[in-house]
């Protein structure tokens, strides 16, 4: 039995707020082993390097996924990060424009009537263009949600103008003594 193989592909940041960022977590399981196991308890914690020291930005866990033999799987995991908890790394990392994320995590995998532990560490830079590109799709997806807004405001109003002018005609159909035609 051979431990799952745990790539962490990504970490982006998926939404951004005045006092908390929430961070995906993108991991591949790999299943080397001839039998379909299943992996379960994921714990992450995301933590960056501040000069010399470790610092945990926020962590999350993943639930259970079976993973067929000789095959892998994907899974997301959510990291909602305080940002009173990177507070003190922004000057640092506004000068250099980028810190580097670790991400170590722990899980446990169950194979029939076998269980074993395992864990994994991933090491990748962050840079301030990331952030700029998430802020810039940000506004961009607010922008479309705001037009298509507007289009249906415009589109409601103009159905309830057609619906009350029609509602008058039918009016005034049963209201006058020689109806219309």
């Amino acid at each position: 039995m051979q431990n799952p193989e745990i790539t962490v592909q990504k970490i982006s940041i998926t939404n951004v707020s005045l006092q908390k960022m929430t961070w995906r977590a993108d991991i591949q399981i790999y299943n080397p082993n001839s039998m379909e196991v299943q992996v379960s308890d994921i714990d992450i914690i995301v933590s960056y390097k501040d000069e010399n020291a470790i610092k945990e930005i926020g962590n999350g866990n993943y639930e259970t996924i079976t993973i067929p033999a000789k095959s892998s799987g994907q899974i997301s995991i959510p990291v909602i990060v305080e940002n009173t908890d990177i507070i003190s790394t922004v000057l640092t990392f506004l000068k250099t424009g980028e810190m580097m994320i670790i991400t170590t995590g722990t899980g446990h995998y169950k194979m029939m009537f076998l269980e074993n532990a395992f864990s994994f560490s991933h090491e990748m830079s962050f840079s301030l263009d990331t952030i700029e590109s998430t802020v810039k799709n940000t506004m961009e997806d607010l922008f479309r949600t705001a037009l298509g807004t507007k289009t249906t405001i415009e589109r409601v109003e103009d159905l309830k103008t057609t619906v009350q002018e029609g509602v008058g005609k039918i009016i005034d159909v049963f209201t006058n003594d020689s109806p219309k035609i």
